[in-house]
């Protein structure tokens, strides 16, 4: 397991059969914080010859900014490493929501939003 904190962010990474596993225990608040912390956890992901993740972020309940928010999209849409991403968040309506708004990204094929770790580890298992 690998301890990440880039600004005011704080999460850890864990190396699981077939994907990475990082809970968010504090979002960071800025685009270029994004960023650093998504290209730490694309390096964690090549060095362990994984291309799968699952962003647990049921224990931060921050509101992100949007700024923020969009630095991730665009680097979820470009998929520089992780081809497909599970986001288990806390509630039935906050997945909905990002599903819906999955819809109409890039990487529409790429992610999906659960409420528990264990379907959003099934629907890795399933892609290729």
């Amino acid at each position: 397991m690998k301890k990440l904190r880039i600004g005011e962010g704080e999460s850890t990474l864990e190396a699981r059969e077939g994907h990475v596993l990082v809970t968010e225990h504090r979002d960071v608040k800025t685009p270029e914080h994004m960023r650093r912390w998504l290209e730490e956890i694309d390096r964690f992901a090549t060095s362990h010859g994984l291309d799968k993740v699952i962003f647990d972020a049921r224990y931060d309940t921050s509101e992100t900014l949007p700024e923020v928010r969009e630095a991730r999209w665009a680097h979820t849409d470009a998929a520089p490493v992780l081809k497909h991403i599970a986001v288990v968040i806390p509630t039935e309506m906050a997945a909905t929501r990002l599903n819906m708004t999955v819809l109409a990204r890039k990487s529409a094929a790429r992610l999906r939003a659960f409420t528990e770790i264990e379907p959003a580890a099934a629907w890795l298992r399933s892609r290729r």
